[in-house]
């Protein structure tokens, strides 16, 4: 019991503060992933989604590649990320806790990813090449730093993909939440990888979310 309590404590913290950023991040003029505050409020409204990100990550044992297994890999290694003081391994395991979620093998895998990730994340057709954009020059970013190149930014870099992996992370779970409630079933990744390949380039998103604070990291930091 004390050896599973000490592994679920930081993976609760975690899962909290993720839960905490899409509201406190939520304002577009002091949008910051290191001070976030859980509130009654935001704990109430996310209930679902904390309990369930908890659950699996804890629990999960689904076999092949599914989207609990996915996300339960990316409760995980936000986990991780958040133990880490040095900012080239945070910002390595937030960006794999998003690849985790719609990563996919083989070649130009970096180039799906970030295209996938726009058209979850961002309901505007004419903003989402410049989302997919922000997505590769994180990944590209996340891989300078990893194998020792000074940045200018990296403690700013790991705040916003931390935002970025927090808002991926809700958005896929109420998608495949949303599909269980009417259907009763959840979807393939393979599926939802085909469906949002073929409406990149129509408006909307799988589901539709409140704003996500994660828009202003192409919106207005990319600038």
């Amino acid at each position: 019991m004390a050896n599973f309590l000490g592994e679920l404590r930081p993976l609760v913290a975690s899962h909290f503060r993720s839960v905490s950023l899409l509201e406190t991040a939520r304002s577009w003029d002091s949008i910051s992933a290191e001070r976030p505050c859980m509130t009654a409020s935001s704990f109430m409204h996310h209930l679902e989604f904390t309990t369930a990100g908890i659950e699996l990550a804890i629990m999960s044992a689904s076999r092949g590649d599914t989207f609990d297994r996915r996300i339960a890999n990316a409760v995980r290694l936000l986990a991780e990320a958040d133990a880490q003081r040095n900012d080239a391994i945070r910002i390595s395991l937030a960006v794999a806790a998003i690849d985790a979620l719609l990563g996919r093998k083989g070649q130009e895998g970096a180039y799906k990813l970030a295209d996938y990730v726009a058209a979850f994340l961002e309901p505007d057709v004419e903003s989402r090449r410049k989302a997919a954009d922000y997505v590769l020059d994180l990944y590209d970013k996340r891989s300078r730093v990893l194998h020792g190149e000074q940045l200018e930014g990296t403690y700013e870099l790991g705040a916003d993909s931390r935002i970025l992996a927090a808002c991926l992370l809700y958005a896929v779970w109420a998608y495949q939440d949303g599909l269980s409630r009417v259907f009763e079933t959840s979807e393939k990744p393979d599926a939802m990888f085909e469906k949002l390949r073929a409406d990149f380039v129509k408006p909307g998103q799988p589901i539709k979310l409140s704003d996500l604070p994660a828009r202003r990291l192409w919106l207005t930091r990319a600038q």
